[in-house]
């Protein structure tokens, strides 16, 4: 069980507070079957969120703009009603079937979750405006070998699926304002197949390489502005790990990876004419940058030194680059270095 409660701001303007409060528990239970674990684990993280910004208007209105969070601005909430309410839940289910540890065979699990988030409207006794739903499903089988070389091959998929509702809300004059229907106004499904191949020698794996090849795809459906959007992606991609022991008090970790996400031809439907410029802007470069292909590298070095059994010296270096095609701006590397004191 985890509890917890503190203040967090936006790491952008506007910089708003939010009281943010989450409940996770957690359940697991094991048992042997000859050579064979069957294992189920159960979850829920009850979340809640307090937040709300308003932005003065040159002719002197002071109408609420929600910045973060699920739903759209509604108008006829603004002035200075501008306490909101953010709550969730969420329930996840996994039962997994799998060799006792540093034990080889065939593995399978499956998992299940369902997370529904609304936004409520204090000042109008906890109206909720806005709800959103996300259902999600993943299953994996496997086949691992454990040695002086250890290998593991792996089937994964998952699926997953989201909706928005938005209330239509109807007049009170007494304060409780009456919920005159739900109205849907988008949908989402993500679905992906993945194939993994790790080898390597070693305990723990220090010496490992690793071989991803998969697929994914996602179907979309606005209902303002009304667009339906849908993109594939294949991709692989191959990183490694090499493990040093310089001396009984330094070890070296270097790592390298390399992957390439190539698109299928995609497809998106929207009415140009009933779309503002500036947001079809934003729409058509969204489209641009999921309907292309895209590359990425990295590398990284890692150092440790441990003075005695408490402390260590810990530094790393790490540089990467990447390029979506259908972007002017061209390629984009970062370079990155850090060093602490661990204890």
């Amino acid at each position: 069980m985890t509890f917890r409660a503190e203040q967090v701001y936006r790491e952008r303007d506007p910089r708003m507070r939010s009281i943010v409060s989450d409940l996770t528990l957690r359940l697991g239970l094991a048992r042997a079957l000859g050579s064979k674990l069957i294992a189920l684990s159960l979850s829920n993280e009850t979340y809640k969120q307090k937040a709300g910004v308003t932005f003065i208007r040159p002719e002197g209105g002071v109408p609420e703009y929600l910045m973060t969070g699920i739903g759209t601005y509604q108008p006829r909430f603004s002035g200075g009603k501008s306490s909101l309410l953010y709550k969730g839940n969420s329930t996840s289910i996994a039962l997994d079937f799998l060799p006792k540890p540093q034990s080889s065979g065939l593995y399978l699990g499956s998992s299940w979750g369902l997370e529904h988030d609304e936004r409520l409207s204090l000042e109008h006794n906890s109206l909720p405006l806005n709800q959103l739903y996300k259902y999600h499903w993943t299953g994996h089988i496997g086949l691992r070998h454990i040695g002086t070389w250890l290998y593991d091959i792996s089937l994964n998929g998952k699926y997953e699926h989201k909706h928005g509702d938005e209330a239509l809300v109807g007049d009170s004059g007494s304060g409780d304002y009456p919920i005159l229907a739900s109205l849907t106004l988008y949908k989402e499904t993500h679905k992906g197949l993945e194939g993994l191949f790790t080898f390597g020698k070693g305990d723990k794996l220090p010496r490992y390489a690793r071989l991803r090849l998969g697929y994914n795809a996602t179907n979309m459906h606005y209902i303002y502005p009304e667009r339906e959007a849908s993109y594939q992606h294949i991709y692989s991609q191959v990183e490694g790990q090499i493990f040093t022991v310089l001396s009984p008090k330094s070890t070296l970790s270097s790592g390298a990876s390399l992957g390439y996400q190539h698109a299928l031809p995609a497809q998106m439907s929207l009415p140009i004419t009933q779309v503002e410029p500036s947001f079809l802007g934003y729409l058509l470069g969204c489209h641009q940058v999921l309907s292309s292909s895209f590359w990425s590298t990295s590398l990284s070095l890692a150092y440790d030194y441990r003075f005695n059994h408490t402390y260590a010296l810990c530094a790393k270096l790490q540089a990467g680059a990447s390029q979506v095609k259908a972007l002017p701006q061209g390629l984009k590397y970062d370079i990155t270095c850090s060093i602490g004191l661990r204890f």
